[in-house]
């Protein structure tokens, strides 16, 4: 349980650095960080929170505290002058309509892909930071 809280503010920390607006500038930009740590913060109190309304269901809260921490700071981060955040995209469905697209897949684009889709669950999408995730999950794994 006490991985939960570091885990949730981790999560939010990177959440945060994934949605900066790097076009506006360059490198370090200090309001990230420091709502990093406010809202990572944010996300152990509603994890307790959380975590006592929940007893009667007897359901832990997981990262449903970072999901809400992300999305508070998302919502508010629209209406902070000092704040840019990525630009949105809106949403849409998928087109299917061109009958021409090419459905074959190498080796290489299967396990660079899988290889990314790791590392995307922890909101890094380069090879290198997937092997890494991979890496960490293999050596503190509890099998073999």
């Amino acid at each position: 349980r006490s991985g939960l809280f570091g885990y949730n503010s981790v999560l939010v920390g990177l959440a945060l650095a994934t949605f900066d607006s790097s076009e506006e500038h360059s490198g370090w930009y200090a309001p990230i960080p420091v709502s990093g740590i406010i809202f990572g913060s944010f996300s152990s109190i509603l994890f307790v929170f959380m975590g006592k309304i929940l007893v009667p269901y007897q359901s832990p809260p997981l990262t449903l505290p970072f999901n809400v921490a992300t999305l508070i700071f998302l919502a508010g981060s629209a209406h902070m002058l000092r704040v840019q955040t990525g630009p949105v995209v809106m949403p849409s469905f998928p087109d299917y309509s061109s009958s021409n697209v090419d459905m074959s897949i190498t080796a290489k684009q299967f396990f660079s892909g899988t290889i990314r889709g790791i590392g995307q669950v922890y909101l890094a999408n380069k090879i290198s930071s997937g092997l890494l995730i991979w890496a960490g999950i293999a050596v503190c794994s509890r099998i073999g």
